[in-house]
């Protein structure tokens, strides 16, 4: 349980230690009795320094959901143990919302393009885009 400036206090439940993804992973509650919206950049700081983290960029925090009445809700959280865990295992959203990876801006009709042509690679090994 971390309590900070007692309005906003943060347990963990179910929390599991994950040797094969490499990574902690529980459920935040998150209890803020007076403030209503916290960032989840906050959150990230605050669960880096509780869990002594040097990169926050390694916390993945999603899923939030508010309780019926406001003032609670909770969250999922993944803390890889390094880098090359978490761009293997998260998805490319994620990853672009951490800032470890970069949008790639397309027009529609490139997607398209390169979408008509793994097409036509189906099932091939050689697949060279």
């Amino acid at each position: 349980m971390l309590d900070i400036n007692d309005n906003i206090v943060l347990k963990t439940k179910k929390f599991k230690n994950n040797p094969l993804l490499k990574r902690k992973q529980f459920l935040l509650s998150i209890d803020r009795k007076k403030k209503f919206n916290i960032s989840k950049e906050w959150l990230r700081i605050e669960l880096s320094k509780y869990y002594r983290i040097k990169d926050p960029s390694l916390i993945f925090i999603f899923g939030l959901k508010n309780n019926f009445g406001g003032f609670k809700c909770s969250a999922f959280v993944y803390i890889y143990y390094n880098l090359e865990a978490a761009r293997v295992n998260e998805p490319k959203h994620r990853l672009i919302k951490n800032n470890l990876m970069k949008l790639e801006l397309q027009s529609s009709k490139q997607r398209k393009e390169k979408k008509n042509k793994m097409k036509k690679y189906f099932g091939n090994k050689n697949k060279s885009f």
